[in-house]
């Protein structure tokens, strides 16, 4: 079986992509992973949703000065626990937020 990082692909977008393809070859983390360490406000389904934004705004400059740290080898994720709740929780409270009121077309979902 040939290696995934020698897929005649990645010839043509390593350079273009080089997070992705340091994630695909298990270099890096997926972001995902990085955002799951970041903790925000555990009362997160209380706030508001300006507080939950400006929760957001507080945790992403965490988010990315913690990726620089990853993608400088400063660090490694895999020694930090994952934290409860996560930017990632916050990221899909915002979400259910926003579909609660959506109004994008006129199915008016919510």
């Amino acid at each position: 079986m040939l290696n995934f990082s020698r897929l005649w692909i990645w010839k043509y977008i390593r350079d273009k992509l080089p997070w992705y393809y340091e994630v695909a070859i298990n270099r890096k983390p997926a972001k995902y992973l990085i955002a799951a360490r970041i903790p925000v406000n555990e009362k997160i389904t209380e706030l508001g949703e300006g507080e939950l934004w400006r929760e957001f705004e507080r945790a992403l400059k965490d988010f990315l000065e913690l990726w620089r740290r990853v993608r400088n080898n400063e660090v490694d994720i895999r020694d930090m626990p994952k934290a409860s709740p996560s930017l990632l929780d916050l990221v899909a409270e915002i979400t259910r937020r926003m579909i609660r009121h959506c109004e994008f077309c006129e199915w008016r979902c919510s």
